[in-house]
């Protein structure tokens, strides 16, 4: 997770809490805790210590890095909205750094996580990340829009090949149903279809059940072209603007 999305999914989960200052406090002084154990272990982490990690280590460290920043932003969001008149856009930032937990959000740290995940087995990490969406509402909507944001560009190949049928004035009718490889092995994607210029997507749960996307080639003056995008209502308040009706 980057800092700008750890920032975001900050701000979100801010809109979800009406809870106490007490409670707030208590929570936050544990998740703290929490979130110090495992920023000390992944900085204690050299390359090749990475290196030598087996699946089940790495998947914990990743669940467990995923999980701290995620129950972190959430405690502070709760604490924000528990005391009113502060911005919330600006605290969590000067939060980290007065506890010493700069590293949830420091380039080399997120590299080194980025480096252990990739180690991870792909199904425990995603089980992980799904038991957070349940306990955590809005981290649930920030990797709804995650993962349409992730179709959208495991798209970009498929089109920019579009694009080049139509520049050299070729049909537009089919694609290598390798093309859509990507986007069908990408999570939240139940199905995914190309025809005559239109990509269309169906989502699964991860997103919106039956949920569609659809991104159509049209043309525009002096032989140009551009990309529509289209969602279903169920999809839009996780899309792009530019996909929403």
């Amino acid at each position: 997770m980057t800092r700008s999305r750890l920032l975001v999914l900050f701000a979100q989960a801010a809109l979800f809490f009406l809870a106490s200052s007490v409670r707030a406090d208590a929570e936050l002084d544990a998740e703290v805790v929490r979130a110090k154990r495992i920023v000390a272990e992944v900085s204690a982490l050299t390359p090749g210590m990475i290196s030598a990690l087996d699946s089940k280590e790495a998947t914990r460290i990743a669940a467990t890095w995923e999980r701290a920043s995620v129950a972190l932003s959430h405690a502070v969001a709760a604490r924000t909205q528990a005391s009113s008149g502060q911005d919330i856009s600006a605290t969590f930032g000067t939060f980290l750094e007065s506890n010493g937990l700069q590293g949830l959000t420091q380039d080399e740290m997120l590299k080194r996580v980025k480096s252990i995940a990739a180690r991870a087995d792909p199904r425990e990490l995603d089980a992980a990340i799904s038991e957070l969406e349940v306990r955590f509402p809005a981290y649930s909507a920030y990797q709804r829009r995650v993962r349409v944001r992730t179709v959208i560009e495991k798209l970009s190949p498929a089109m920019k090949t579009v694009e080049g049928l139509r520049t050299g004035g070729r049909p537009l009718n089919r694609l290598p149903d390798s093309a859509l490889a990507g986007v069908r092995a990408a999570p939240g994607v139940r199905s995914a279809a190309y025809a005559d210029g239109r990509f269309s997507v169906v989502f699964d749960e991860r997103v919106a059940a039956g949920g569609t996307l659809d991104v159509e080639i049209v043309s525009l003056e002096r032989g140009k072209s551009d990309w529509r995008c289209a969602v279903a209502p169920s999809v839009e308040k996780f899309a792009p603007a530019a996909c929403r009706r």
